[in-house]
């Protein structure tokens, strides 16, 4: 069946080369709205309209394309890269009387550095020169080393609508050869204008990407952390019900305090709670575009500390910059950097971004987020720089992202994982799942590991345990707390220790009551403290229903160590600090007491004692043990069986 695809269309150039006038032939749309703009007769600020193209792939597909019409001026440039932040195609504009100028060029850069593949080149004003080979060669000559060497050319005058069904079908051609915005579920709304309805309430407009929007749903305005509900949607000039991906929308949203409005602004972007945190510091690679011999450049030396402004999505933020060790941002090559904002920011890993001096005149460089919450002051780290590296080198692929955040923190929670990236949660976990079947990874109590960490590290981890084991081989194990301690010191993050424990105990560790042994452990006593084991035993045994006290047992240390032994080996048990019985006596004793309670019903603890001969100083603590196994359940003052033992 034919469907609707959406597409986002910018216009790009220097300012007075037509290009809100092609807009408005292309659409009959007038978007300059301002009084100023009307005043002045110069484009101020961004414009908007649709326009609907057949498809030219065979199919019986609609284009619906949202134009945005950016202002060429020197002095509205912010507002221009606001504009052209997530678009499928961008028409260059140049007319044919002026040729290239110097906001031809910089509109070129700033194409170039937010990563747009896809430009087509339109001469405009055709009517007012008449040697257009000229002007087409130099146009051709100017996108010499650029992304669109070759591109197409289309010559068209507005004034006398000449070329605008051949522009239409150019553009409708290049948008039928692209890829719609992917839906991964996770909507993203940079606004671009926000301005409030009598009667509805706050409106907010921008360019939908990576997910749709429906009135159903619970949003977030981003970084301010508001959450908004979605009243009413109009996208392509009618009111919907759902917003797809690739399309501009307007939103009237609720749930916005009065205390929150001045909160949201240009800037902010709409998506879901679980698309990422805002962060003040971000790690990216950057470059500048050397085309010295094109147009004059601006003071392109960049020192650390330098502060200037980050364009991003539709906002402008100020951020300070600091380099790589020993590096200079001169050059066309990329160049790691640290970007620490004043006010935190929401952006995603693969972001392309703008950077502007504050005199907002130069375009100095551009760049890709690589790291959207980057620890500060770790850009000299080599664990950090190895990340930033892989990145760098496939910024698109999910397993390239994945392990070096996996192999920069060693360990990292699952839930939340790469959140800031646009990747659906989705692939993530499929992701996540065949990294784990090819051993590169181990999951475990909602904790991913690096696997090459894990095996250099698990020998250090088990060391505290395994010396335990040799100064103290009569022992059952360590006690849990004790290694739970150890294991937390080695460790990069101590919440990973539940992980840890799980993994180790799949392959490595027994736990035993309060004690953790090594699986190779077999606890053994010495020629010399077998033979005190032997005496206690004995003595123990002697009479088992009234065995001695602990101090008529214990004689010495060794006494002391072989009586723990007896104790974590299940052969003597301790009733309490003062009171000891061998497994004998106290599996004897307690077949006693389950007979006479099944026989007789509940009793006191002295109608247990008439029929059960032994003193007070064992009767009572073993009973009290009874009651915490779960053998006996005391009501009051008479113990009954409990459901296991009935």
């Amino acid at each position: 069946m034919p469907s609707t695809r959406h597409f986002i269309v910018a216009t790009a150039g220097h300012v007075d080369h037509g290009k809100s006038s092609l807009v408005q032939a292309l659409t009959g749309v007038d978007t300059d709205r301002l009084p100023e703009e009307k005043s002045r007769g110069l484009t101020i600020d961004l414009g908007f309209a649709q326009l609907e193209l057949p498809s030219h792939d065979g199919s019986e597909d609609m284009l619906a394309v949202g134009l945005i019409d950016v202002p060429g001026h020197a002095d509205f440039v912010k507002n221009m890269v606001a504009g052209v932040g997530a678009v499928d195609l961008a028409l260059l504009i140049v007319a044919a009387d002026d040729g290239w100028m110097p906001q031809t060029e910089e509109h070129a850069q700033i194409l170039q550095y937010l990563g747009v593949k896809e430009v087509l080149v339109v001469l405009t004003k055709i009517d007012r020169f008449e040697d257009l080979d000229l002007a087409i060669a130099d146009i051709e000559e100017h996108l010499e080393g650029t992304p669109w060497e070759g591109a197409e050319i289309v010559e068209i005058s507005a004034a006398k609508a000449i070329g605008i069904e051949q522009l239409k079908g150019a553009i409708g051609a290049r948008l039928s050869s692209l890829e719609t915005s992917k839906d991964i579920n996770k909507p993203r709304l940079p606004i671009d204008r926000v301005f409030p309805i009598k009667g509805a309430g706050t409106v907010v407009t921008g360019t939908l990407s990576y997910g749709q929007i429906s009135t159903s749903d619970h949003l977030v305005v981003q970084p301010a952390g508001i959450p908004i509900a979605i009243r009413e949607i109009q996208a392509h000039h009618a009111k919907r019900k759902v917003a797809p991906p690739g399309s501009r929308v307007a939103l009237n949203i609720t749930g916005v305090s009065r205390e929150d409005r001045d909160l949201i602004g240009r800037g902010s972007i709409i998506c879901n709670d679980t698309s990422g945190e805002a962060s003040n510091c971000v790690h990216a690679a950057t470059r500048c575009v050397d085309r010295s011999d094109v147009i004059m450049r601006a003071n392109r030396h960049i020192k650390a500390g330098r502060e200037l402004f980050f364009h991003f999505g539709s906002g402008t933020m100020r951020t300070r910059i600091f380099l790589a060790p020993d590096s200079s941002l001169e050059s066309a090559s990329w160049l790691f950097v640290e970007l620490r904002f004043y006010a935190p920011i929401c952006c995603w890993v693969g972001d392309r971004f703008v950077l502007r001096d504050l005199s907002g005149r130069h375009t100095l460089a551009g760049g890709i987020v690589l790291d959207p919450s980057a620890p500060q002051r770790s850009l000299r780290k080599t664990e950090q720089v190895a990340l930033l590296r892989a990145r760098l080198g496939q910024p698109q692929s999910l397993e390239a992202l994945m392990m070096s955040q996996i192999k920069r923190d060693r360990a990292r929670r699952s839930e939340g994982f790469l959140a800031a990236s646009p990747h659906a949660e989705y692939a993530i976990s499929a992701g996540i799942e065949q990294l784990g079947r090819d051993g590169r990874i181990l999951e475990s109590c909602g904790w991913l590991l690096d696997s090459a960490w894990w095996r250099e590290v698990s020998d250090l981890v088990l060391n505290p345990l395994h010396r335990f084991h040799q100064k103290q081989p009569e022992r059952l194990g360590m006690p849990v707390t004790v290694f739970r301690k150890h294991l937390a010191e080695a460790l990069p993050d101590k919440r990973l220790t539940d992980s840890i424990l799980h993994i180790l105990k799949q392959s490595e560790l027994v736990f035993q009551g309060t004690v953790v042994r090594h699986k190779s452990h077999r606890p053994k006593l010495n020629p010399t403290l077998q033979l005190k084991e032997k005496r206690i035993i004995e003595l123990l045994n002697k009479d088992p229903e009234n065995p001695p006290s602990r101090s008529d047992s214990i004689k010495d240390a060794d006494d002391a160590r072989v009586l723990r032994f007896l104790f974590e080996s299940g052969a003597a048990i301790e009733l309490n600090e003062k009171t000891l019985i061998s497994r004998q006596g106290f599996e004897a004793l307690r077949q006693q007491v389950v007979a006479t309670i099944r026989e007789n019903g509940p009793a006191t603890t002295g109608e247990l004692r008439q029929k059960i001969p032994t003193s007070r100083r064992i009767f009572v603590p073993f009973l009290e043990k009874l009651d915490a196994d779960g053998v006996t359940v005391r009501t009051e003052d008479r113990r009954s069986l409990s459901e296991n033992w009935l």
